[in-house]
């Protein structure tokens, strides 16, 4: 019995020494282990082994450590019961879609930094045939102007230019009758929406305007009192006479241009762009004396022997009545830009070398006359670039010598070195010439 006890507990303290640590811990404890209890009656019983304590067992399973650092030796095969290898959750989730994700994400910004270049140098390409990023004039969506006046031969180059670059203007035609609506858009291919009738010298055209102006980033005023034949010829001169007969500049180029002022500050519109004339500063100029009629009246004595009769003028100044409405424009707080071109001419723009100037001076030399489309640029150019902004000055051309012209207009303002037109100069109609006006333009209408 002693012998065979012996060899039990050989046995039992010859256990496996070596092998895989994770194997003997994950082992439940097996009867070799356990003490052996002598039968009834013995008065005594020996230990073989000492008992493994059961937290010791699950020690490597709670032990955090433990659970991190993968065992060293060969590995098990999976689908044993030891196959306890922790895993990250890179592993478990796998690659795939965590690269798909990180794919899609660069994709996107790729294509958005794409997009927002195209959508910067899209202007410049148009304007100047290349992208300069540091020019910092062009927005992200196309700027919204309202073009007033786009019926007409200057504000209809204007209209169209922007409809031609819809990449960077949103433009809005302003024309005084349904007529003119029609012809316009089937002359520029714009729809019906491009182009609203109103009648900016009328009773209700400053609050029709007020409305449509609301969200846009500039106006440009193309708006004019034009001289035609009226019938007859001129007993001194022996010229046909020339009048205004589709409305006085009293009417056009001073009330119907405060009314675009006024509704341009009242919606919020930021910039305000208006085509003039030159010769303002000459109160005698020739253009002043188109439509100007002379007239008399009774001079209002109390005593009838006392009431003679008074001689005055009405009608014409048109460079009067339009150097009041700039006056009126630089004084209202808006930003302003106010270009007075030389004579019109009706043929192609982009010809010739274009020169400013300041208080009629570039009329004292040969250079005296400009291409309305020209103009129309310049108005188109006034809007982009912030540098054309509280300015005021002269336009013409030099004659068309065939040679390449430059296109860099910010720079073609250098030669103002900062200077704008003196409106101390000249005549500006006064509160009593604007009555007789008036009184005048109630007679014609009763």
């Amino acid at each position: 019995m002693g012998k065979k006890k012996d060899k039990k507990g050989e046995s039992a303290t010859s256990g496996p020494a070596e092998g895989n640590d994770v194997e003997a811990q994950d082992s439940s404890p097996t009867e070799s282990t356990l003490p052996q209890v002598p039968a009834t009656g013995s008065g005594s019983f020996e230990v073989t082994a000492e008992p493994t304590p059961p937290e010791s067992i699950h020690s490597a399973r709670s032990d955090p450590k433990t659970i991190r650092t993968p065992p060293r030796g060969p590995r098990p095969p999976r689908g044993t019961s030891h196959d306890r290898t922790p895993r990250s959750s890179w592993e478990h989730r796998g690659r795939g879609p965590l690269k798909v994700i990180v794919a899609a994400v660069l994709l996107v910004a790729v294509a958005g930094i794409v997009m927002e270049f195209t959508m910067f140098c899209s202007p410049y390409r148009a304007i100047y045939g290349t992208c300069d990023p540091l020019r910092k004039t062009t927005m992200a969506r196309p700027i919204e102007v309202v073009v007033t006046g786009a019926g007409g031969k200057t504000g209809g180059h204007v209209f169209r230019k922007m409809l031609a670059s819809p990449e960077t203007f949103a433009p809005l035609g302003i024309v005084r009758t349904y007529a003119s609506k029609v012809a316009l858009v089937a002359a520029t291919g714009a729809s019906n929406s491009q182009v609203t009738v109103i009648d900016l010298a009328g009773p209700y055209g400053r609050t029709a305007l007020t409305s449509v102006l609301a969200g846009y980033k500039a106006l440009v005023i193309g708006t004019s009192a034009k001289v035609k034949p009226t019938g007859g010829t001129d007993p001194v001169t022996k010229r046909p006479m020339l009048g205004f007969p589709d409305g006085q500049p009293y009417m056009v180029d001073w009330l119907g241009q405060r009314q675009q002022i006024d509704a341009a500050k009242a919606a919020g519109v930021p910039h305000v762009v208006i085509c003039s004339s030159m010769g303002g500063t000459n109160a005698t100029h020739m253009l002043n004396s188109f439509g100007r009629e002379a007239r008399s009246m009774k001079s209002r004595g109390m005593l009838w022997w006392k009431k003679r009769s008074v001689k005055y003028s009405v009608g014409g100044g048109i460079l009067w009545w339009k150097r009041k409405a700039e006056k009126y424009l630089v004084d209202s707080g808006i930003d302003y830009t106010i270009v007075h071109p030389g004579g019109l001419l009706d043929e192609s723009g982009g010809r010739r070398s274009l020169l400013v100037g300041v208080d009629d001076k570039l009329m004292e030399g040969p250079a005296r006359t400009i291409p309305r489309e020209d103009v129309a640029e310049i108005l188109l150019q006034s809007v982009l670039h912030k540098e054309f902004r509280n300015l005021s000055f002269d336009l013409v051309s030099r004659p068309d010598s065939g040679a390449k012209v430059a296109t860099d207009y910010v720079e073609l303002l250098q030669s103002l070195q900062g200077a704008s037109n003196d409106y101390s100069l000249g005549v500006i109609p006064d509160h009593d010439a604007e009555i007789v006006e008036a009184e005048a333009e109630y007679a014609t209408v009763q």
